[in-house]
């Protein structure tokens, strides 16, 4: 056997070759895997940028904000709403939109009442037959328009009664005001439309939404599922929660989301609080110049209508949480200001029912009505309706 002129023995150099040969080829997979790889996100981003594909829909991407849903549509002046005939489900309920992108089972072009307001009457996590609005035109017998859109604030309601609710002709329009969080969502919408174009902008950015980003962050969701601190997290429950004693030997674990409450009362309240009147105004004269009244319905948190009923830990932080005179400081305002306006605060009978032990709100991590808190909410706006209707015929 002959040496190579490096003194290696022949199978000393095949034995080399072969080394060398094996590492050429692995370089030459990774590089090939490398550019298949590079190659296959660089037609799946080029989708991104044609338009035709966003992954934020693709891979379920959790957005909180509706207006930087891909399913929501922006505007202007309401900032999002659902798409024309959109429809999803959640939770196992179904919802469904007319051509408008509100929830209501058919198009509409006339009603007896409208009803506007946020995902109260949106209806979140009740079937449609559960709705105020369907509950509400079951009692009266009357055809009822849902004006409801989650995140709303008093600003888009206005809008959608104007765009929407006015062109039924209606003979009533209910307004309905959430302690929770209409006050902060007079603030949101003002920054938010501040500078509208540069708002809209950030949306749907590429970045948002690519496939890059949006597949890192589902690997983060999983990632994160899999060193959840249950014990903090419940912790955190005990700290808001407190048991709530329903009929029989029932109790329930009702945990109450700080919203706007706490130690004391925020400082955007009295600012919006002067949006609200002046939107209200507004609301009163447009239903005015077109032949219906107008009914202000106040909603109340969780926390207004359970606390009293319900046993806390000497460390829980809901029975110090400030519950402040807003209900009549509102009806005040609208008396002596609007006394054309009717106002119902919803806050006694719910409570009235509340102390039967009826559950009329989501007892976890929610802040809506149950099908039952639609059914008390309708049967009271029916039954002032009725009221109010007595009167005049009289």
């Amino acid at each position: 056997m002959a040496d190579d002129p490096m003194g290696l023995p022949a199978k000393d150099r095949r034995g080399a070759d072969r080394r060398t040969s094996g590492r050429t080829g692995v370089l030459i997979g990774v590089l090939l895997s490398g550019v298949s790889i590079a190659l296959t996100v660089g037609f799946l981003e080029a989708l991104t940028v044609t338009g035709l594909v966003d992954y934020r829909s693709v891979l379920g991407t959790p957005i909180d904000e509706p207006w930087s849903h891909p399913d929501n549509l922006l505007d202007p002046r309401l900032l999002h709403i659902h798409m024309p005939y959109h429809r999803q489900w959640f939770a196992g309920i179904e919802y469904r939109y007319d051509r408008h992108g509100l929830r209501n089972e058919r198009d509409l072009e006339a009603a007896d009442i409208v009803v506007v307001g946020d995902s109260f009457i949106e209806g979140w996590r009740v079937s449609a037959g559960d709705m105020l609005t369907t509950r509400l035109a079951e009692e009266l017998d009357v055809t009822v328009a849902n004006l409801g859109q989650s995140w709303y604030g008093p600003q888009q309601e206005l809008e959608l009664l104007r765009r929407y609710g006015v062109p039924l002709r209606p003979k009533v329009c209910v307004w309905a005001f959430y302690e929770g969080n209409d006050l902060r969502d007079v603030q949101r919408y003002d920054e938010a439309t501040r500078n509208w174009d540069a708002f809209a902008q950030e949306q749907h950015t590429f970045a948002r939404r690519s496939f890059t980003r949006n597949v890192q962050l589902a690997v983060r969701r999983i990632l994160d599922s899999m060193r959840r601190d249950d014990a903090a997290h419940e912790a955190e429950a005990k700290k808001l929660s407190g048991i709530f004693a329903g009929p029989g030997d029932t109790k329930t674990t009702m945990i109450f989301l700080r919203e706007w409450h706490g130690p004391s009362v925020p400082e955007y309240v009295e600012p919006s609080l002067k949006v609200v009147h002046s939107t209200l105004e507004r609301a009163s004269e447009l239903c005015r110049a077109n032949g219906a009244e107008l009914l202000v319905v106040f909603i109340p948190t969780k926390l207004r209508v359970y606390r009293d009923l319900t046993s806390f830990d000497a460390d829980a932080e809901p029975p110090r949480w400030v519950i402040d005179d807003l209900p009549q400081r509102l009806e005040a305002a609208l008396r002596r200001d609007l006394p054309e306006v009717r106002f119902l605060d919803l806050t006694a009978v719910l409570t009235d029912a509340a102390t039967k032990g009826s559950l009329l709100y989501f007892a976890e991590w929610d802040t809506h009505w149950t099908a039952e808190g639609h059914r008390v909410a309708a049967a009271a706006i029916a039954e002032r309706l009725h009221a109010h209707a007595r009167r005049s015929a009289d």
